[in-house]
């Protein structure tokens, strides 16, 4: 028996994003009904986002993983010196919620004072993919368990996953102890933070989400550079980051297409 496609019922919500609210009240409620709208469009096409999911998870493991190597070793060798170590580590730091924030908040600023929801709403899906891509991935983090490549060369380990590590606090080993939240290298929680941030951007606006690409291209790597993550945690993380913006420009296009009716008939 086939089941039948599940109503497409996310105007609802486009709707609520088009009603006119004070500042302080819209910002739940823009938050609100843009997570719900997320949420549809994943309820309704899940089979081709759990697809994407699955080829990043496992392109990861069974087609980078195998090649990376010495990955690590060749980019803190080839972009060494003061100035490169200095910018990888500014990188690392500044890509899990530093670079989210400072496009999030100037975004909602410019739709708030050019009174556009456009840029407003697209704020608050930044900030939606965020959260919901941060959250998936400790998921990942926790349930793969896969040591750190800084932590594997301190004590002499190969690359190792210990499965779930939700109740473990440490694991025994030959070479020591280790605690379990070294335990957290796949995926990558900044890369993916970091493209969660720009593909939004990009699917809405390709020149300016193109800049932005590349910022959260270098914080990829600047993980590699500085030891604490493998490729393939990084081609999971990208994954992961731009799987969850998907439904971010169907969102805007029907947000934005009253807009531009009514600008048609005034023509």
């Amino acid at each position: 028996m086939i089941m039948p496609k599940a109503p497409d019922n996310r105007t609802q919500h486009i709707d609520a994003l088009q009603r006119e609210l004070p500042p302080l009240r819209r910002l739940g409620s823009d938050f609100k009904h843009v997570f719900l709208y997320f949420w549809k469009s994943f309820q309704l096409y899940w089979k081709g986002f759990a697809m994407l999911m699955l080829v990043g998870v496992l392109g990861a493991l069974f087609l980078v993983r195998p090649f990376e190597g010495g990955f690590n070793d060749w980019i803190q060798h080839t972009f060494s010196g003061d100035f490169f170590n200095a910018s990888a580590e500014w990188f690392s730091t500044a890509g899990e919620w530093f670079f989210s924030t400072i496009v999030v908040i100037p975004c909602w600023l410019l739709g708030h004072f050019l009174k556009s929801r456009h840029f407003q709403v697209l704020a608050i899906c930044i900030l939606v993919t965020f959260i919901a891509s941060s959250l998936f991935v400790r998921i990942g983090k926790v349930g793969f368990g896969r040591l750190r490549p800084i932590v594997a060369e301190r004590y002499e380990m190969p690359d190792t996953f210990v499965g779930p590590t939700f109740r473990a606090k440490t694991y025994e080993f030959p070479q020591g102890t280790v605690k379990a939240a070294k335990f957290q290298s796949f995926p990558s929680g900044h890369t993916s933070a970091a493209y969660a941030t720009s593909t939004p951007v990009l699917l809405a606006h390709p020149i300016a989400g193109a800049g932005l690409t590349v910022c959260s291209t270098l914080i990829a790597f600047s993980r590699t550079h500085e030891n604490q993550h493998y490729l393939s945690d990084l081609f999971a993380g990208l994954f992961i980051g731009v799987v969850f913006s998907l439904p971010t420009r169907r969102l805007l296009k029907d947000l934005d297409a009253p807009a531009q009716s009514a600008s048609t008939a005034h023509e």
